[in-house]
């Protein structure tokens, strides 16, 4: 809950009406604001596994529709592996 209360607090202040990345890091129990990048973070696709899909809802609401409240999933783990493959020769 206190980093859904900073991620609306950096919402409002600067007025982002879009999906934006914030990054924290805890130092003990103290959250740190690291970066704000106007932008979708590039492990977004990630986050859609709690159950929101953020790119979609963002296009959604661009378009006019209504996105009501959200309910992700919490206590998830979750990882993506990107893995460097060699394919077969073509030629």
């Amino acid at each position: 809950e206190e980093l859904l209360a900073i991620a609306n607090n950096v919402a409002r202040t600067y007025r982002i009406p879009y999906n934006f990345n914030i990054q924290m890091k805890y130092n003990g129990d103290t959250p740190k604001l690291l970066e704000i990048n106007p932008r979708m973070s590039g492990g977004l696709h990630v986050t859609c596994l709690s159950g929101v899909n953020f790119p979609y809802l963002a296009v959604k609401e661009a378009l006019g529709g209504e996105v009501g409240p959200l309910a992700p999933e919490y206590d998830i783990l979750a990882s993506h592996i990107e893995q460097p493959m060699r394919m077969a020769d073509w030629s």
